[in-house]
């Protein structure tokens, strides 16, 4: 799995994935970060649970992934930039 992560990466472009993660989808990614679920994401940024559900699967294209754990992956690899 990490290897297909590895080569997603290279391929997209890390600098392009980066700039086109929106100011709310940085915000998920760090709740996501954290181990925050689905709802206690959705609660902490006052959205529904279907809204969190969407920035997840626009995430996911994005970065050329398909799962929760290579975007944490991801972010704390490549998510430098956004983290204060």
């Amino acid at each position: 799995m990490r290897n297909l992560y590895k080569k997603t990466i290279l391929k997209d472009g890390i600098d392009k994935q980066r700039k086109t993660l929106s100011i709310r989808e940085q915000e998920i990614m760090k709740h996501l970060t954290l181990g925050a679920s689905n709802k206690a994401i959705a609660k902490s940024l006052r959205v529904t649970i279907n809204t969190v559900e969407k920035h997840l699967s626009n995430i996911y294209k994005k970065l050329g992934i398909t799962s929760r754990t290579e975007a944490v992956l991801w972010w704390l690899e490549k998510g430098r930039d956004f983290r204060n």
